[in-house]
Order: structure tokens, then sequence, then C-alpha cells
């Protein structure tokens, strides 16, 4: 209904449909490239028109009709007649051309009638002076290539609302079960277009030499070999059509045995063209191989890596029972999120997210901590079935975004399991992804580009690995017995360890030495390139990860158990007693070492702290949990019981404000909920150089009443 009771739909003159905002429609669709004096002018008129039919648009003279009827072309007067009264007819066909009626079309007759705004208006860009239907403004493109195919006339199209073409869509759309069946009508109208723009007909199949001229003016345009071979594997299928859906062998024998002939001729051309493609696709690749400037898989999950803290913040907020409803944008980006997880994590085509099904998250199996949906329908459905490994915390993400936030989205009831802020199954996953990588300002990464980036990084696998990765991947249309290794659900989980393996880089904030790189990549079993693999990870190696997963690297969990940093060297400085220097070079955002101690409560940090008096007051660490409670490292003892041998370097870092060249970060060790603060490099750290930290207290801090303690 409108908006308000004294509101009227209008009548967008673009797509001749009902509007119950004309100038929002227009803005968003019809005309977004006009400028608001325009939009504003073109509804006037329509409220002007609107008016003027409320008025007297319903009265018709009988001494007009009768004109009318009595006239020549009765038709188009009474045509005519309703356009004055501001009406307007949709669908009509182009002029009936004299000829034979099966390279033609179906008459006017046997065309069924339409009522106004019933149907999708079609993408012409050129009609003849006595069409009726309006057509859409001329599409402009800025892409040289489409500019280029523009000009040299392989672009226009004949309108899709003729029969000709209504009919091969209805076949794609209901027979053939083709969801893009409108993309492969427009191809095959321009073709049509270009072998005989008066009316589209079956008469391109005595002429073959139009389908060199029109693959090379395709050519000329810049179009590769696979887009050319598309437009073929269109036609065929239209002439397949009319073979066999259609009367045409017993209407028009001699028809019939042109276009089988004709039939023949694009398979040998597709031969050929798929050839081409196959070395462009090689070439390409080996392109890509040696792209400087192609991301690094790390890079590919920069989106979920500075916007992870944003969901956990939203996913807290659903767990607290009195504010379980969220805000239409916090909704949207727990949407916009969880089908990045499935894209870029989980290296998926947006056609994945798009189908995956409720009934399917219901069915997941889970293997150890892992859970795995299988998504029956996307791109490659006829040869695999998509299997996605979620972890222990992304299906709790999912469960919730099941159970609490598609709930406040879906309107109807619906078994897709994403659905869009309007309640509808989401139609461009794609699109969500680049909005989410926009909002987070980081640099646009497709699934397309990250699917290619995880291919090439499995590269320095061994080949069942490899194979493994591309299943995975869904990538691979070879045949079905090829696509059936994965048969248990173990050998899932082992290739999404693969694919994690390649994702967290392995040493990704603790620089590793390079036996401990060749001893790692033995443990892979490696061949290919392994001698080279150890000297550039140390070589090339850069802090990498977002600073909430440290506590996930194995390596850093053992440096803390162990308490064998390397790298530092406690040395006695004249007017501060001990402090720590360093014997390599440690980089930005580097782990540098801990504070290790016992963890006691706040409480008993203070009273510990105003019973101990001189030097050792400086040796306990105030901080607070992951659950906002005060808690205290005690580390006031020479030795902590947990490492009697050792002299623990966290507890020896001297203080300084201006030169402070590290900074304190609180973890949990994974599986542990042990607290544990690490030192973490603000700055790269040459040899010899004194590690320093802000302690962020005053003076007032270590006097015995401990009132002005700070917490980190």
């Amino acid at each position: 209904l409108p908006s308000t009771s004294k509101a009227h739909y209008l009548l967008c003159p673009v797509c001749l449909r009902t509007q119950d905002s004309l100038s929002c429609h227009l803005r968003r669709v019809c005309m977004k490239d006009k400028t608001p004096p325009q939009i504003l002018e073109v509804v006037e008129k329509a409220k002007k028109d609107v008016c003027d039919l409320l008025k007297n648009g319903r009265a018709f003279s009988y001494a007009v009709l009768k004109q009318i009827v009595s006239s020549p072309n009765p038709l188009k007067g009474l045509i005519e007649e309703l356009k004055n009264h501001h009406l307007f007819v949709t669908g009509v066909p182009p002029p009936l051309p004299i000829g034979n009626p099966r390279l033609v079309t179906e008459t006017l007759s046997e065309c069924p009638g339409e009522a106004p705004g019933e149907t999708e208006p079609s993408d012409v860009e050129s009609c003849g002076s006595n069409e009726l239907f309006q057509c859409r403004q001329e599409k402009t493109y800025t892409k040289d290539k489409m500019v280029k195919a523009k000009d040299l006339g392989i672009l226009k199209k004949h309108s899709a609302d003729h029969p000709l073409l209504k009919r091969f869509a209805d076949y794609l759309k209901n027979d053939y079960e083709n969801a893009k069946y409108q993309q492969e009508v427009d191809t095959v109208s321009r073709y049509l277009y270009f072998a005989d723009p008066t009316e589209p007909s079956l008469k391109f199949v005595n002429d073959r030499e139009k389908l060199r001229d029109f693959l090379g003016q395709q050519a000329k345009a810049g179009y590769k070999a696979q887009t050319s071979g598309n437009y073929i594997k269109c036609l065929k299928r239209f002439l397949e059509f009319h073979l066999t859906r259609t009367g045409l062998r017993q209407d028009d024998r001699e028809l019939y045995n042109k276009c089988t002939l004709y039939l023949s001729f694009l398979t040998s051309s597709q031969s050929v063209l798929s050839k081409q493609a196959s070395k462009e696709i090689v070439q390409k690749r080996h392109a890509l191989l040696f792209d400087k400037s192609q991301p690094t898989p790390r890079e590919c999950l920069a989106v979920l890596d500075k916007s992870e803290g944003d969901l956990v913040k939203i996913m807290n907020q659903l767990d607290d029972s009195s504010s379980s409803s969220l805000s239409r944008t916090e909704c949207i980006f727990v949407l916009y999120y969880l089908e990045a997880i499935v894209i870029l994590r989980h290296c998926q085509r947006p056609c994945v997210v798009q189908n995956m099904k409720v009934s399917e998250w219901l069915e997941r199996k889970h293997a150890d901590d892992d859970s795995i949906v299988f998504v029956k329908d996307h791109k490659t459905a006829a040869h695999f079935v998509v299997s996605i490994v979620l972890s222990k915390k992304e299906e709790a993400w999912f469960e919730k975004y099941y159970t609490k936030v598609r709930p406040q989205l879906l309107k109807d009831g619906d078994d897709f399991f994403f659905v869009s802020s309007r309640g509808t199954p989401i139609y461009n996953a794609a699109g969500d992804l680049i909005k989410l990588q926009q909002k987070c300002n980081v640099p646009r990464v497709s699934s397309q580009v990250v699917r290619r980036v995880f291919e090439t990084a499995a590269n320095r696998l061994d080949d069942p690995q490899k194979k493994a990765v591309s299943d995975y991947l869904a990538h691979s249309g070879t045949t079905a017995d090829k696509h059936y290794r994965m048969k248990s659900l173990e050998s899932i989980v082992m290739l999404t360890t693969l694919l994690l393996l390649i994702l967290t880089e392995q040493f990704n904030r603790r620089r590793p030495t390079k036996e401990r790189v060749e001893t790692w990549v033995k443990k892979q079993g490696w061949k290919c390139n392994a001698a080279n693999i150890s000297t550039e990870v140390v070589e090339n190696w850069a802090p990498s990860g977002s600073e909430d997963r440290i506590m996930g690297n194995k390596q850093i969990q053992t440096l803390v158990k162990t308490q064998d940093w390397k790298g530092l060297h406690i040395t006695q400085f004249e007017e501060k007693g001990d402090g720590i220097i360093t014997t390599r070079t440690f980089k930005k955002g580097e782990v540098v070492c801990d504070y290790h101690g016992p963890v006691v409560s706040g409480k008993e940090g203070e009273n510990i702290h105003k019973n101990t008096t001189g030097k050792e007051t400086g040796y306990i660490f105030f901080f607070r949990n992951s659950k906002g409670q005060p808690m205290c490292i005690d580390a006031h003892s020479d030795r902590c019981h947990c490492h009697p041998d050792k002299r623990t370097f966290g507890r020896l870092l001297n203080h300084s404000k201006k030169k402070s060249n590290i900074k304190p970060l609180h973890c949990v060790v994974e599986g542990e909920m042990k607290d544990v603060i690490l030192f973490i490099a603000t700055k790269d750290l040459p040899v010899g150089e004194e590690v320093l930290f802000d302690y962020g207290v005053n003076k007032k801090s270590f006097n015995n009443e401990g009132s002005d303690l700070d917490w980190l």
C-alpha cells in the first residue's frame, strides 16, 4: 500500500511499472544516472498524469471508439487513444515481416496478451518507430573493452519481449532450470541482431560467414576466447531447442536440415576456441605465479582479522538475555561477516553462500571439535558436494546467527540459511563481501582471487596434498571418480588442516630459527623446493595476524611454559641495576618475552604490595582478566616456583615513559584458561638495545598504601 492514505501509485515512464515511491525508485533504479532536478520533473509530470486520469481518464467517447473500429488499423488507433488517456500497452511485438512464418515467428494474434506492468521491461537499445512499448535508456559503458565492442556494433540486441526469444527463455527457465536464463537469452539476442538487425529469426543458419565476422569483431574488441566460446555454447542450445522442442522438422524440413548442419559447424568452431581458451588460461596462470601484486594468504583474511573484535562484542551481547535483540546494522554486520568466513577462510564461491540451506545446517556432521556442513546446490554441484569445515568457535557464531539473528531478519518461512535485510534469500554474496571490506577500509579481495592465492600457495605441497586441496576447493570439473576421494569426515578435516597451515603461516609472532623451520618442513614431508624454504622463511619473515590470536601459536605457548626466550640478555646498569638488552634484532609486532609469576587476585596483590618494601615493590603486575576482574602477577621473588633455576626476563624490564619500545598485552592460554602478559615490540629493536616499557604508574603507586595502583 502507499505510505500514506492520501498517496497514489505513480507510473514509472521508463519501466512502465507502478511505484508507491516513484522518486525513490527513479533515484535507485531507472534514473540513477540523472540529476535530482531531472528526477523531480519526471515525478511532477507523473503526478499531473494521474490527476488527469482520475479526473476524466476513465471516460471514452462512443463516437471515437466507433471511428477507431472502422479504421484500417483499429488496433493501432485503440493504443493511441489509450495513450491519450495516460494508459500504456506493454509487450507489443514489432511489425510482422513478410516471408516464411517459421523463419520469423508467430503472428500477433498468437502472442498472449499482457496487462500493463505484469512483465519486466526489455533491456533493448534500439527500437523501431512503430514499436509502442518503451525502451530503457541506452546503456553507457566505461571499460575500454565494452566501449570498443559498442563501437563495433556487437552489443546491440533485439527485444527480449519478442516471441522467438520469449519461448527460448521459458525453455531455459522451466525445462532446462537455468537460473541465469536471461543472460543466455541476451547473448543469443546479440548475435541474432548482428546477423539480421530487422528481426530475430533462424535465417542466420544460411550465412556461416556472419559467425566468423562476429568472432572477429569480438577479437578486435579484446574478448577472450572463453567468452566467444560461451556465445557459441548459447547459440548451440538455441538451435537444439528449435530442433527438439518445436515442430520444425514437420513444418519446414529444409530449414531443419540447415539447422542441423549449422549445429555441427558450431561444434567445430567451439573446439577451436576451446584450444585457444586453454592457452589463455595457462598463460594467465603463469603470469599470476610471478605477479608480485597478488595478496598473500594473510592479506586475504585482513577483513576478518580487523572486524573480528566487533563480531565478538555482538556475540557477547547476544549472550546477555536482557539484550538479545540487535539493531538492523548489527544484524547485517553479522550476516556479512559469516558470509566472508565461508568465502575467504574456507575459499568457497559466493554461490555456495547463496544456496546454503537450513536443512543442510541442521544435518551437519561432527568430527572431533569440528563441524562439517555439506552444501549440495552450487556451481559445480554436478561433480561435488561442497564441504565446509567450521571450527568450534565458528560453529558457535553460526548457531547464534541461526537462532537469534536470522529470526530478526526473516519475514517469511524460507529454507535458505542466509537471508538479507529484506528477509529474502541473498542474491549477491560477492557484493556483501565488498561492502564489509569497504566498511573495514581494507583492500578488496574477491572469491576468485582468494581461491587463486591459496591454490598457488598449495604448490609447495606434494601431489597428493595438492589434489586434496583442489578437491576441497571444488575447483576441478574432471570425471566423477576423482571427486569421491573425500569419503570420511576425518579426511575432510585433514584437508582443512592443510588450508589452515597456509592461512596461519605457522610462525606468526615469533621469528623462527633456520633449524626450527627445517624441522617443521621435514615433518610435513615436503620434497619440492624444500631446500630453499627454510632460508626464505627466515629472511622474509614478518609478524602477522591479529593480536587476539597470538596465544593460538604453539611456539608462543611453548616459550611461555619453558621460559626459554632467545635473543635477550640480563646485564647490569650503573644507576638502574639489572636490565634486559637484545642480542638479535626484533621486528615490530614480534613477541619479545612475557611477565612470569604466580597469578593471584587483585586484593591479594594489594596486600603483597603493602607488605613489600624497597626495590621489590616494582615486581608486581596488576591487570584485569577477560571477565574484567582485577588480578595480579606476583613476581617479587627472584625465582618462580615453576622455574627455580631461571631468572625470568619480564620481571627485570626497566621503566621508561619516553623511550618505551614494548607494550604489555593480556592473553589467555588456549585450553588452560591461564592468564599471561606478553610484551610486544612497538618498533624494530636492533642488537644491543635495552628493552623498556612504560609501567603506567606514578610515584604514589609505589607507596605502601596502594590506593593509587593502576590496572592494565
